[in-house]
């Protein structure tokens, strides 16, 4: 498919790497999913350091925007766009890496975000509540 679109000197196929080693090298996760529960990828990104567009589907408004009043208050940690719309994700991903100030303040909240309310161990907690409940029923 690359080759039929003309892509072969702007995407490369780097095989197996390993994530903390890519993550870094990014200016932006797009994540255009048509169906997600809680895409860990973001945190990963968040972790990294790296803004993120995202499709609104799953928990991905929640991760990108906050969850409660107070973690909203944050900020945006990058752009949620509509599903299935690929001018929209464009138009997000370019008016993020156009906007120095926006950009970086995404970065801040992304890291903030990850380190207040989604570590390792709180993210492993509420999976053990889900699967606790759902036992119980």
């Amino acid at each position: 498919m690359v080759n039929n679109l003309g892509l072969e000197n702007n995407i490369r196929f780097l095989g197996f790497q390993k994530i903390s080693d890519i993550l870094p090298q990014l200016g932006l996760l797009v994540l255009t999913s048509i169906s997600e529960a809680f895409p860990l990828v973001i945190l990963e990104a968040y972790a990294s350091g790296i803004p993120v567009v995202t499709t609104d589907v799953g928990a991905c408004r929640e991760m990108i925007e906050g969850n409660t009043a107070e973690d909203r208050a944050l900020g945006c940690a990058g752009i949620v766009v509509p599903m299935a719309n690929p001018e929209a994700t464009a138009s997000a991903c370019i008016e993020l890496l156009a906007d120095e100030e926006r950009w970086y303040a995404a970065q801040r909240t992304g890291i903030s975000r990850v380190e207040r309310y989604y570590t390792e161990e709180m993210v492993l907690s509420h999976y053990v509540n889900i699967y606790t409940e759902a036992l119980d029923s």
